[in-house]
């Protein structure tokens, strides 16, 4: 549960990180985002062994779709079943 707590506040965390990122230096950024995707890569395994719990799998998959990372991952046919199930939402290209 502390893990689950603390891979939700990295994500809000750098979701405001993002909204406000305009002014700061892409070098500062670049660590922020390597730090992020590291923890992102740890849940990978875990997600695809099945040991997430079912909010867990959630939060994974819309980081996923929100930083769209879903080639990263090929994680193609898992994100487009929790959108079409209703579990996230995909995010309109500008």
């Amino acid at each position: 549960m502390l893990k689950l707590l603390s891979f939700v506040q990295i994500i809000l965390w750098l979701r405001q990180k993002i909204c406000n990122t305009v002014s700061s230096s892409s070098q500062n950024i670049s660590t922020v985002s390597n730090i992020y995707l590291e923890e992102l890569d740890d849940y990978l395994p875990q997600f695809i062994s099945g040991n997430l719990s079912v909010k867990e799998q959630i939060d994974f998959i819309q980081t996923v779709i929100d930083f769209d990372l879903v080639d990263r991952y090929d994680l193609h046919q898992e994100c487009k079943y929790f959108v079409l199930e209703g579990f996230c939402t995909e995010i309109p290209l500008p």
